[in-house]
């Protein structure tokens, strides 16, 4: 039972106190994913114009 407290505990805060659906937390994970995406692109340009 480990990893279902690990996995409740990753979840993310459900806004105005709704329960988050799996829909809404994986839509936050790409979303997450996409802004560490853009970041890495834009260090990488930043390094390759030096």
């Amino acid at each position: 039972m480990k990893w279902l407290r690990f996995f409740r505990s990753s979840l993310p805060l459900p806004r105005n106190n709704a329960p988050a659906t799996y829909q809404e937390y994986r839509f936050d994970k790409v979303k997450q994913k996409i802004n560490l995406l853009n970041e890495t692109t834009i260090l990488l340009s930043l390094l390759c114009n030096f």
